[in-house]
């Protein structure tokens, strides 16, 4: 596949981060609305009444840092046992993704629709920022960054309605 067009011109890390996670919103964002096309929205109660401030710290930590963190690092051990075993790059890409997106469906299963495109782009750009690095690390640490900043809009949110 050739990413060349989707990446940014800049050689700022923090460019190319924030370019993904444009994807990703985009990509999530129309997900979204073709499985409310064909599903009931995802059950929502009203999180104001039944949250303490610290399991509201803990959604955040949970939300802003572990997943970030612990999710990339799955996605990316997934490419690699998948490049171990000598699989194209696309089916790295659509595989991990689809395994990343099934790991998020158990409690709404139209949720790993919604998220798996991004976890297809995150995989997309590791394996593109891997190829042209020849690292793992700086590669690993823009897709978390990436995956962060996905995750703060909904986060800001939640602060939101919980006033």
């Amino acid at each position: 596949m050739k990413f060349d067009l989707f990446v940014p011109r800049s050689n700022s890390k923090i460019v190319f981060a924030t370019v993904i996670t444009c994807y990703t919103w985009t990509m999530t964002s129309l997900m979204r609305l073709v499985v409310y096309l064909f599903t009931k929205p995802e059950p929502n109660g009203d999180g104001r009444a039944t949250h303490t401030a610290a399991q509201w710290a803990m959604h955040f930590s949970e939300g802003l840092v572990l997943a970030p963190v612990l999710e990339s690092l799955i996605l990316i051990g997934m490419i690699e046992l998948l490049r171990a075993l000598k699989s194209s790059r696309s089916a790295q890409i659509f595989l991990s993704a689809l395994a990343m997106g099934l790991l998020h469906s158990f409690s709404w299963h139209p949720r790993g629709l919604i998220i798996a495109p991004a976890f297809g782009i995150w995989a997309a750009a590791y394996l593109f920022i891997k190829d042209s690095s020849f690292r793992v690390m700086p590669a690993y640490g823009i897709i978390v960054l990436a995956h962060f900043l996905h995750s703060l809009m909904p986060a800001l949110a939640d602060i939101v309605y919980a006033m």
